[in-house]
């Protein structure tokens, strides 16, 4: 169902819901925006339950026909412990690439992330690699403010020395980011 929804949103005679006209003084949508910066509070406190805490920005940028290419620098540190036997530190990069329904990086979108983040302790590697599908929304002020409220539902998995298998809050994932755009 959830594979119907998606092709008939991105169908060529599907049409905004809305128009920037219909909203002039953007009183219930919010302005459209050209970049938009967010930090992902969840995302990092996910992480840190995992013993790997991690730095949760992601900057998102409009491109023609709203759509939109978000980057994710993934850093996150191993912390010497029961699972890990000395500190660490890994980085890798999440890539997406997300349809805004109403206007760029603003209201309702649908999009698709994919990463590879990679983690070294001591002399021992591992990685975590895998993609979701994100259905979202977000809300904009005329001061700047985001507030992106998304759903993930995908496939990461852990690898080496992070090997854990998929673990429950990376197939289901609430994305819930709080920034500045303009």
């Amino acid at each position: 169902m959830l594979a119907l929804i998606t092709a008939a949103l991105l169908a060529d005679d599907a049409r905004p819901m809305f128009s920037d006209e219909d909203f002039a003084d953007h009183s219930r949508l919010g302005p459209s925006r050209e970049l938009a910066v967010l930090v992902l509070p969840l995302d990092v406190l996910r992480a840190s339950v995992s013993a790997t805490p991690a730095f949760g920005v992601e900057v998102r940028v409009a491109l023609p026909e709203r759509w939109a290419l978000s980057v994710a620098p993934a850093v996150l540190w191993a912390v010497e412990g029961d699972r890990f036997p000395e500190h660490g530190v890994g980085a890798g990069l999440i890539l997406g690439a997300h349809y805004y329904i109403d206007r760029d990086l603003a209201g309702g979108y649908i999009g698709v992330e994919v990463g590879d983040i990679e983690v070294f302790v001591g002399g021992d590697g591992g990685r975590t690699v895998g993609g979701a599908a994100v259905f979202g929304y977000a809300l904009t002020w005329e001061s700047g403010l985001i507030i992106n409220l998304g759903l993930a539902f995908g496939y990461w998995h852990r690898m080496g020395l992070l090997e854990s298998g998929p673990v429950l809050p990376e197939i289901l994932a609430v994305r819930l980011g709080v920034g500045w755009a303009r």
